[in-house]
């Protein structure tokens, strides 16, 4: 702890959480029922894992808030992939720990994927102070790392981060896309996610988010026969 205390001090303290999960009910009201149902189920999931941790014995170690608190840490910070080479990473830097885990569970809900990174810019570079493996869905090995500093930087939408892992140097190396000027703020993308996954996984929202969308279902009335035979030989019941 002493190692990483900077790190866990930065780290935002329970309260000042405001992913959905942290919601009371009375504010969850004014979402859409499928944010709610995620934050429901999620806060539920929580609820159950503090109560494996205490009739585990384990909540004097790990109590509720500090566990919370790394959760949503894994959750909304971790980042995954493979360096360059295609090296594991995982065997370079070795160990997981408890927030990997938590993050595991996460992995299906977006963290930012390192797979389409760019090539080029300035760099700088961060030592990765968390690491592990967790099976992804078709079955391939994905490394979840939690970066101190890399991930302090505030999302914009764009391309995505040019984020690679040195498996010589055992860092994790961030690279800009474009020059800074003294005082600019250092953005990157989380990815290409609509403001209900940013206020889901991360706990805000982005003011015109090109990547945003709105579902509307194809209209039963209003639009001539033949517009109807096309969409429905497409196949198509909505449109974003």
């Amino acid at each position: 702890q002493d190692r990483f205390r900077p790190y866990l001090d930065m780290l935002p303290e329970l309260e000042e959480i405001e992913a959905p999960w942290r919601w009371s009910e009375e504010e969850l009201r004014y979402l859409p029922e499928s944010i709610r149902s995620n934050a429901r189920a999620k806060r539920e999931a929580l609820d159950n894992a503090c109560a494996d941790l205490e009739k585990s014995g384990l909540s004097d170690k790990v109590p509720r808030d500090l566990f919370l608190r790394a959760q949503h840490a894994a959750a909304s910070r971790a980042f995954s992939g493979q360096d360059a080479k295609g090296t594991d990473i995982g065997a370079v830097v070795g160990g997981a720990s408890v927030a990997v885990v938590a993050a595991a569970a996460a992995a299906a809900a977006g963290i930012v994927s390192l797979s389409d990174a760019l090539v080029g810019g300035t760099m700088a570079a961060a030592a990765c102070s968390v690491a592990g493996s967790a099976m992804s869905a078709q079955g391939e090995v994905e490394v979840l790392s939690l970066l101190p500093m890399i991930d302090q930087v505030n999302h914009a939408s764009g391309a995505a981060p040019d984020l690679q892992f040195d498996s010589l140097q055992k860092q994790w190396v961030l690279r800009a896309d474009r020059a800074y000027a003294s005082g600019d703020e250092v953005v990157i993308s989380y990815g290409a996610k609509s403001n209900d996954m940013l206020l889901t996984q991360h706990g805000f929202i982005e003011e015109d988010n090109s990547a945003d969308t709105f579902v509307l279902p194809i209209p039963d009335k209003g639009l001539s026969d033949a517009s109807l035979r096309s969409l429905a030989e497409a196949g198509v019941e909505e449109v974003r």
